[in-house]
C-alpha cells in the first residue's frame, strides 16, 4: 500500500513539475529560437526554471 502511494504522489509531482515548467518557460520567453542561437543562456535559465518548480512543488505537495 505505500508503494502504491508514494507511486502516485510521483506521477502528480512530475506532472506538477512539467506543467510548471513549460509555463514558467513560456512566461520568460524561452523558445527553441534562443536555444538555437544562445545555447548556454538557454540552459542558464532552464536549470534556474527547473530549481524553481521544484521548490513550489516541494511546497505544494510535498511538505504540505
Amino acid at each position: 500500500r505505500l508503494n502504491e502511494y508514494l507511486h502516485a504522489i510521483d506521477i502528480q509531482v512530475h506532472e506538477l513539475l512539467d506543467d510548471i515548467i513549460h509555463r514558467l518557460a513560456q512566461e520568460r520567453g524561452l523558445d527553441e529560437d534562443l536555444k538555437a542561437h544562445n545555447a548556454l543562456q538557454w540552459a542558464v535559465e532552464m536549470n534556474s526554471i527547473k530549481a524553481s518548480a521544484e521548490e513550489i512543488v516541494l511546497k505544494e505537495v510535498v511538505y504540505k
